[in-house]
């Protein structure tokens, strides 16, 4: 019996400290119109009492109506008085060069990808950023991505 209540007790305190290392883990949705390139993406999020040393993913989920082999895209991090923390332009590959094929996980017609863009970027205890995340492929309007996403980990 005091096994078990020490088992549950391990796996609650595991459970708590895992969702404790992400600052941000979200998503955010496109409409049929796809996604415009004049609107960046944003995202919220705060740090606590420390500071923390974290990697920064990109996500992105895409379908097979997509029309180009890669995507650039402008990836920025502000604090919350505006100052530039971190900013990059970046590309990644969604089809394979040489059979089409989509790169990312997925069934049927849409697929999604990570990709960690950012290792040991340190950000001040008890602040608040924002992301922002602008497409830079020459259209106003991208079709085929369904969402993007950040993930902001501590390590």
């Amino acid at each position: 019996m005091i096994n078990n209540l020490i088992r549950i007790l391990i796996f609650f305190l595991t459970m708590s400290s895992c969702n404790e290392k992400k600052l941000i883990d979200k998503f955010k949705d496109f409409d049929e119109n796809g996604w415009n390139s004049n609107t960046p993406s944003i995202f919220h999020f705060s740090t606590k009492d420390l500071d923390y040393i974290t990697n920064v993913s990109f996500r992105i989920r895409y379908d097979i109506e997509y029309p180009y082999q890669n995507l650039y895209y402008n990836f920025n991090i502000l604090d919350s008085i505006d100052t530039v923390v971190k900013k990059e332009l970046n590309e990644i590959i969604l089809f394979n060069e040489i059979n089409g094929k989509p790169i990312g996980n997925g069934i049927s017609k849409t697929f999604i990808l990570e990709e960690k863009i950012i290792e040991n970027l340190t950000l001040k205890k008890n602040s608040s950023f924002s992301v922002h995340i602008y497409q830079e492929m020459r259209e106003e309007n991208l079709i085929g991505i369904k969402s993007i996403g950040v993930l902001i980990e501590n390590n």
